[in-house]
């Protein structure tokens, strides 16, 4: 069944419809009310789309036929897709059922967008012999399409039994592929201990959330989440803002402790609320600070991010990509008890 999570829908609509988001929240409000609570949120935010006339999926008219990376929905199996593999991520092991499996997932970037390739057991042996190389036009047919808070669509297409990926297409992807041999602009992701990681490094790293502070917020662009000053975006012109958010942690590998900041999506997807609810929710400081720490404190989590040196401060600190909250531990156990 094809799915589309409902922040995104609401992007869709706005985006198409040219209203802002928060005008769209107050239709699929009204449309809730008016079924007496008897239609979901999400429902109703298709049924705004359908009132509205915007299209939220875009099908291909034959099964297999060829689509945009952006143009991808949650839950879509026979399609085609072809890019440049635009990063490649070290494999992971873990036990299941008593026996040793592995992972492994890669970056692909077309003219439209960029989504993540998740690879299992044998068909990640491409990744683990090198056979798969940053700058490779691949093609990729009939995967799973699943939602995902670490790819950089927001969706991650899976590929099982009955898909392919074919390498070294010979079609043309005019997309530029930062040179791996670069130091510093590859966009390498190093896997590493907390009291190993540099500045301009982009790291992934397990640890423990030991530390939550209290969040900051500042008036973004609903269309493109960046800073505004008095309603008015560089890209999209006169808006109406909605609060950001800015969430800071402390996280401890047992190694060392590096404190963490997520901005917007980032903070929302760990703290689990919207911008604006969380700005509601600081009228009372105390509780919200403590319902933070009971949902946050001691959690195990694996993140990515960016090391920049904070000269104001005079110490290292992370900028979070993306963080996920729900970890295997043996993978866990694994990964701490490496040399």
């Amino acid at each position: 069944m094809l799915h589309m999570p409902l922040a995104e829908i609401i992007k869709k609509i706005s985006t198409t419809s040219k209203l802002p988001e928060d005008k769209i929240q107050e239709m699929i409000k009204a449309k809730c009310d008016s079924h007496d609570g008897l239609v979901s949120e999400e429902g109703a935010a298709y049924i705004v789309a359908h009132d509205l006339s915007v299209e939220l999926f875009k099908i291909p008219d034959e099964s297999g036929a060829r689509m945009a990376i952006k143009d991808l929905v949650v839950g879509l199996r026979n399609f085609e897709i072809v890019g440049k593999v635009a990063r490649v991520f070290p494999i992971r092991e873990f036990q299941k059922k008593g026996k040793t499996s592995q992972v492994g997932n890669f970056n692909i970037i077309d003219e439209s967008a960029t989504t993540r390739i998740v690879l299992w057991d044998q068909k990640a042996n491409i990744i683990k012999e090198g056979t798969l190389k940053q700058g490779q036009v691949v093609k990729v047919k009939n995967g799973m399409i699943k939602s995902s808070d670490f790819s950089p669509n927001g969706k991650e297409i899976h590929l099982n039994i009955r898909s392919q990926l074919i390498l070294d297409v010979e079609e043309e992807v005019n997309v530029q592929i930062p040179d791996a041999s670069e130091s510093g602009s590859s966009g390498a992701v190093i896997e590493t201990s907390l009291d190993h990681i540099q500045a301009n490094q982009k790291i992934r790293s397990l640890g423990t959330i030991v530390r939550v502070y209290p969040p900051a917020f500042y008036d973004a662009c609903p269309q493109c989440n960046k800073k505004v000053f008095d309603n008015k975006c560089n890209e999209h012109g006169a808006v109406e803002s909605a609060p950001a958010m800015v969430l800071s942690l402390i996280i401890d590998d047992g190694k060392g402790a590096i404190r963490c900041t997520a901005f917007s999506n980032v903070a929302e997807t760990i703290s689990g609320l919207s911008g604006k609810e969380a700005k509601e929710k600081t009228e009372n400081i105390v509780l919200f600070q403590e319902e933070l720490d009971n949902k946050l404190l001691g959690l195990e989590v694996e993140f990515e991010g960016s090391v920049r040196d904070n000269k104001q401060f005079d110490r290292i600190e992370v900028t979070i990509n993306s963080l996920n909250l729900n970890l295997n531990p043996v993978a866990i156990a694994k990964q701490l008890t490496k040399d």
